[in-house]
């Protein structure tokens, strides 16, 4: 099944007996994750380290610190977009695949938004009128040309998003306050997302949906700023 084709499928007299139910339903997890990294780090910026009075109190002893998380991007797959004559199979499953016309479309990244929907084909789908159901949606690289009870050929979870890679970085500092060893200032502020870099979720996946093959969100958010000051006494 992770080759991206199915050669399973039930018409209407067929029986469990000849093909499993679920069989087409194997496949990579939602969340399969093949390969992914956590880093975490704190440096203690050498800077000033030998000044003395406020030069010291103020400019020495900063420390930066942070969380990098390099990982690889989740499954997924089309969906013909409904369960219904002409857009589905009516058999009760309302996420059903939809049969994959051009092999060569396999392996593929859709991560760009620009792009995405002229690598699907998206402008190019239309409704046809035959088939096993009466009409279906055809695509350049797919269609929902599916017998009732049937299913169309194209693996589960095929696809996969793009990776991601966050860096989210903190600097700080503990400032001594007068009146005992106890008290302090400490100071931090956080950056979510540090280089702002926008990583883009998946297509939108549904075949019978106006919006088809494009990217309408990103799997992370943009840059976050957020600042603290805490008292010790």
């Amino acid at each position: 099944h992770v080759t991206g084709v199915q050669t399973c499928a039930l018409p209407i007299s067929s029986t469990c007996e000849l093909c499993d139910y679920n069989a087409d339903k194997k496949g990579w997890s939602l969340f399969d994750t093949t390969h992914a990294l956590a880093v975490s780090y704190t440096y203690t910026l050498p800077f000033l380290s030998g000044a003395h009075g406020a030069a010291k109190t103020l400019l020495s002893g900063w420390q930066i610190s942070g969380l990098t998380s390099l990982q690889s991007g989740t499954p997924y797959h089309m969906h013909t977009g409904s369960d219904g004559p002409g857009l589905g199979n009516v058999d009760g499953w309302g996420q059903d695949r939809p049969n994959v016309k051009d092999p060569s479309i396999l392996g593929k990244s859709f991560d760009n938004p620009d792009t995405s929907p002229i690598l699907l084909g998206a402008a190019s789908c239309t409704r046809k009128t035959g088939g096993f159901s009466g009409t279906y949606i055809d695509c350049p690289a797919f269609d929902t040309n599916i017998p009732l009870g049937g299913r169309g050929n194209i693996g589960m979870n095929v696809f996969r998003k793009d990776g991601t890679h966050n860096w989210n970085i903190a600097f700080g500092k503990t400032f001594p306050v007068p009146g005992g060893r106890e008290r302090s200032l400490a100071f931090r502020g956080e950056f979510i997302n540090f280089f702002n870099h926008a990583q883009f979720d998946k297509p939108n996946v549904q075949m019978s949906g106006n919006i088809f093959g494009q990217i309408t969100n990103t799997a992370n958010k943009g840059r976050q700023l957020q600042f603290s000051l805490r008292l010790n006494f």
